[in-house]
Parts: C-alpha cells; sequence; structure tokens
C-alpha cells in the first residue's frame, strides 16, 4: 500500500514539473529532428576536438569466411568447435557479430565499409586498429579498413595501434615499422593532430622501455617525411612519468568493467598526465567476459559503461577510446551483436554526445532498453559439461557486489510508467523524464519492458532471451534488448 501511494504521488510531482517545464526531455520541435539508426536523442552537427575512437581487433572482422554458418558459429560460439579446442570452457566465444548472408564481390571490403558506417552512427569517429604483426592476415584486415574509409569518403579515420604483445610487431626493426606505416600516411582517413603531426597509438606500450618506442618513433618520421605524435596506452599507469617525455596522449588500457573499479582505481591518473606534459585518452568499457581465461567482471547491467563515460566526462579527457568493439574473446565488444544488439553501442553515443558538447543531447523519442544474463549465477547446469568456469578478476580497486537481477533503463521525453515481467512477475513504476534505471531480481523464464503514457504505449522490447537453469554453457555477459526498431538479428546463442 505504502509502495502504491509513493509511485502515485511520485507520478503527480513529475506531471507537475513537466506543466512547469523543468521537465529535462520533451517531443521533438520540428519533423528536421529525426535520430540516426537506433539512437533518440539529437547529434551535434558541429565537429568537435574531443575524437571517439574504439579499439579495433583484427581478428575478428564481421565474416572470417563469408559462409553460412560461418566460422564463428562452427568453431567459435561452440564448444566442440577448432576439434575440441575450447571445450574445456565451454566454447571461445560467447557472443558474435549480427549474421549476415553470404554476399558476393570483395566481401571484405563490403563489411569493413558496414563497421566503419554503423560506428559512425553511433557517434565513433575511428578506430585504433590494433596491429600485432606487419605481414601476417590481421595486417590486410587494417589495410581494407583504410580502404573502406577511403571509398566512403566520410570524416572517419583509421589510427595505427602498435601492439607491444604481439611477438612478430616487436620483432619488426623500427625501418619496418616506419615502411609499414607508410600505408596509413597521407591516406584521407588518416589522423593528425591540428598541428599536423600523425598520430600513431599502442597497445601495452609499457611492455617496452620508452628508448625501444622513441626508435620507432623516430624511423616512422623519418622514412615518411611527417612529425609523428605518439599515444601511450598503459597496463600500468604507475609507468606515466617514464612515458610522459615521448607522448603527446597517455591513457590506460582499462580500468576493467566493475563499476566500483572503474570509480575507485587511479583517480588521480588523469592530473598526473597532465602535470607532466601529456594530454588524457580515456578509456570506456561495457563488460569484460573471457571463457578462455576463466575471468569476468561484475558489470553490473549497464553500469560499467555509464560509470566509465561519467568518468572521462569528470576527466575531460581530450580522446576516448572503447575496449573494444570487436574483441569478442574478451566480452566487451560494442559492435552490434547477436547478444547485445545495440543497445550498448547506442547508450555509448548518448554520453559520448554529452563528452563532446558539455551538455546532455536532447531526447527526440522514448526508449527501454532491458539487460539481464541468460542463466543465475547459482544453480545452474551447463550442457556443455565444460570443466573450467569463469570467477571474478581481481581488482586492484573497490568491487561491485555479483548482481543477479534484471535491469530497464529508460531514455524518456517526459514521465511515463513502465511495465517490467521477469519471469512471470510483473512491476510498474514511474520513471521521470531523461535517463532512469531500475533493477529486479531475476527468475527463470522471459523478461519484457513497456513504457505508458496517458494510458498509450509508447515503447516495448521483448528480450528474445531466456533465463534458463539448464543453459548450453556458463555465461557470465549480460544481454541487451532495446525497444528501438525491434531486436532484429538477436537470437539465442545455442550452439555446442
Amino acid at each position: 500500500m505504502c509502495r502504491r501511494w509513493l509511485t502515485t504521488l511520485m507520478f503527480a510531482c513529475l506531471l507537475l514539473a513537466t506543466a512547469l517545464g523543468c521537465s529535462s526531455g520533451g517531443p521533438p520541435e520540428s519533423d528536421a529532428e529525426v535520430p540516426d539508426h537506433q539512437l533518440w536523442f539529437t547529434k551535434s552537427t558541429k565537429e568537435s576536438t574531443r575524437k571517439y575512437f574504439a579499439h579495433y581487433f583484427g581478428p575478428s572482422p564481421r565474416s572470417a569466411d563469408n559462409l553460412a554458418p560461418d566460422y564463428y558459429t562452427r568453431n567459435f560460439l561452440s564448444a566442440s568447435g577448432e576439434e575440441g579446442k575450447h571445450a574445456a570452457y565451454g566454447g571461445f566465444w560467447r557472443d558474435r557479430p549480427l549474421e549476415r548472408p553470404p554476399i558476393s564481390g570483395d566481401f571484405r571490403l563490403q563489411d569493413a565499409k558496414w563497421e566503419i558506417s554503423t560506428a559512425q552512427a553511433m557517434g565513433v569517429d575511428g578506430f585504433l586498429v590494433n596491429i600485432l604483426g606487419l605481414n601476417d592476415s590481421s595486417y590486410k584486415v587494417y589495410v581494407t579498413l583504410v580502404n573502406a574509409a577511403v571509398e566512403l569518403d566520410s570524416r572517419f579515420k583509421i589510427v595505427p595501434m602498435v601492439d607491444a604483445n604481439g611477438e612478430a610487431a616487436a620483432a619488426a626493426t623500427p625501418e619496418q615499422w616506419g615502411a609499414a606505416m607508410t600505408y596509413f600516411i597521407g591516406k584521407s582517413s588518416s589522423y593528425s593532430l591540428p598541428d599536423g603531426r600523425f598520430l600513431v597509438a599502442s597497445f601495452a606500450a609499457d611492455k617496452k622501455a620508452p628508448s625501444w618506442w622513441s626508435d620507432r618513433l623516430s624511423a616512422i618520421s623519418s622514412v615518411n617525411g611527417v612529425p609523428v605524435a605518439f599515444h601511450a596506452g598503459l597496463l600500468n599507469l604507475s609507468a606515466i612519468d617514464a612515458f610522459a617525455p615521448i607522448a603527446s596522449f597517455i591513457g590506460p588500457w582499462s580500468y576493467g568493467a566493475d563499476p566500483a573499479a572503474i570509480r575507485s582505481i587511479w583517480p588521480q591518473a588523469a592530473a598526473i598526465a597532465r602535470a607532466s606534459g601529456s594530454s588524457w585518452m580515456g578509456s570506456v568499457l561495457t563488460q569484460n567476459v573471457r571463457p578462455s581465461q576463466a575471468t569476468f567482471d561484475e558489470a553490473a547491467n549497464s553500469e560499467a559503461l555509464r560509470a566509465s563515460w561519467s568518468r572521462v566526462i569528470y576527466e575531460r579527457a581530450d580522446l576516448v577510446q572503447a575496449v573494444t568493439w570487436n574483441d569478442f574473446s574478451e566480452g566487451g565488444q560494442l559492435v552490434p551483436s547477436v547478444a547485445r544488439g545495440w543497445g550498448p553501442a547506442a547508450m555509448a553515443a548518448y554520453y559520448a554526445e554529452e563528452w563532446k558538447t558539455g551538455v546532455l543531447p536532447r531526447i527526440l523519442r522514448d526508449v527501454v532498453i532491458v539487460s539481464h544474463r541468460d542463466q543465475p549465477l547459482e544453480g545452474a547446469s551447463y550442457q556443455s559439461r565444460q570443466t573450467v568456469l569463469m570467477t571474478r578478476k581481481a581488482s586492484d580497486g573497490a568491487t561491485t557486489p555479483l548482481r543477479d537481477e534484471v535491469e530497464a533503463i529508460t531514455y524518456l521525453t517526459a514521465p511515463a510508467e513502465v511495465t517490467v515481467v521477469v519471469a512471470g512477475v510483473t512491476t510498474s513504476y514511474v520513471a521521470p523524464a531523461g535517463e532512469h534505471a531500475m533493477t529486479f531480481p531475476i527468475g527463470t523464464g522471459l523478461v519484457s519492458a513497456s513504457v505508458s503514457r496517458n494510458g498509450v504505449e509508447v515503447a516495448a522490447v521483448d528480450s528474445p532471451f531466456n533465463i534458463s537453469k539448464t543453459p548450453v554453457s556458463q555465461d557470465r555477459q549480460y544481454f541487451f534488448a532495446s525497444s528501438l526498431d525491434g531486436t532484429i538479428g538477436q537470437h539465442p546463442l545455442m550452439t555446442r
């Protein structure tokens, strides 16, 4: 009775606030304010000096072989794939890019164009392409991305990211690196700072001495006749002082995908980097689920994503790197996928707009996004009979309590009633204009959510993922489903 009275009072107060003009949202002012596909807000048309990059992992393009079912379904999602190589941990991946039928022509180039166009629609300005070697098959993916970006004739940028963990990359001489960068330099898709310096990024820069990097940066500059700027992507931020003399930008690979850790680890890192003379590249992460390494982070539904963006907004980061666009082995992918659809990428675009402009974007249409696991944390029986199970990854900072809940997050033009059904249990509440998140206990069954205003349904979504105690394999990722354009292309990942 008390909860019902409180809800009624809350709804009345919110309606009064709207009438007084205090709402953070509102209906579109004109037909010209039509949001992009899967987005619910206005995007600024003004060019920003703040660039939002996404880390691109070459071994995981949209399709590996242009077949149906493709290599990912046959071998990475299946516990018996690649001759049982991944059987112990129930399969290499727990998600995959949105599937497509085989296409004719140069499918790799067409896929690269799709990924670039999709990323750009989601607010991403470019890819940091992780380079493991100079002659391997993944390097060809990076070349394809450059060609695709040039053919699209867009403002999307392709930035080379030297991986110090890659054996082939580490073995290459400075002169070889100088020659390898030639292909990137001078293209319309290359990225240079306002002063003309060509940006070279790095992964795990602290795996090599600053002098090792200086030799390669000097070679890139001398071979190509261009000034070079360096981004030092660090695994350990204690190396900031060592790399500041050679780095235009410094930033972490990530803080993990635990909201508490994101908020607590090295809160002074950006200030230290700037005091040392470097600009700051912030890091954002949605999830971290690694079956082959038997670890995961408690992302707390969408909280890790939101905490990441809150941090870079607070830090006033000069650049941002999303970790990652498409590394499915680490479970942090933003590319629209079977398990997550467009929801996380669209949410990231919303916060990126705030980071770039300094103000929350205007909400043009109502949306509800639900997220949940497809199995409870305890009591599940895995049908793949895997023997290696994931446990929470150790953190250098605080940790978020393990969560077994469904989340409904709304972005509304005005207050409205939200109804969430979890395994047959219905809960209704009033959500305010703007962003609002609520969580509910997990159950065994299906999840749905709807939004109504003045008795009219304005948004609804049925999650295609059943919560089951008998899943194929252990899975600690959160599945997402958005009310915008349904859940086309999303389906249960039930391979073995």
